[in-house]
């Protein structure tokens, strides 16, 4: 049997460094090219379905509407967001009696629905990117206000 070799501190330290710089540069460079790798397969989707959609209405006789065309197009004016809502059915609920929540819930929700105005939300942003970019942007805002677990 072999005796068990010994190795150094300063050698152990350094050989413990460079795994930890080929760790990270390797986890950075497959997250890069499965982010890559991601986007051609979205590019490839998007033009095989356009492909479909031009053939179909070339044979329809119908004209591909330009893409200038569909953003001029007005935006709603105003989208009521999620909380008011919930407001609106709360208020509702407690006015026909069937609420399942108390009596100061259904006023706060009353009030709240007759007082603020529909809030504009912007959901074409969030319709033209993609998935993973939705999160990212998730991901910085958690950072930005301090509540982020990724650090």
């Amino acid at each position: 049997m072999q005796p068990v070799s010994i190795i150094s501190a300063s050698d152990a330290e350094a050989k413990l460094a460079s795994y930890q710089k080929f760790m990270s540069e390797y986890i950075v460079n497959a997250q890069n090219q499965k982010l890559l790798a991601v986007k051609e397969a979205e590019l490839k989707a998007e033009k095989k379905f356009q492909d479909r959609l031009e053939q179909l209405l070339a044979a329809s006789g119908a004209a591909l509407p330009s893409s200038d065309a569909v953003e001029t197009q007005p935006a709603a004016a105003a989208e009521l967001s999620l909380f008011q809502k919930r407001n609106l059915k709360v208020a509702a609920a407690g006015e026909a009696g069937k609420s399942r929540w108390g009596s100061l819930e259904v006023k706060k929700a009353t009030e709240n629905a007759k007082s603020q105005p529909p809030v504009v939300v912007a959901s074409s942003t969030v319709a033209e990117s993609s998935l993973f970019e939705q999160r990212n942007a998730r991901v910085v805002a958690a950072a930005d206000a301090g509540k982020s677990r990724w650090g």
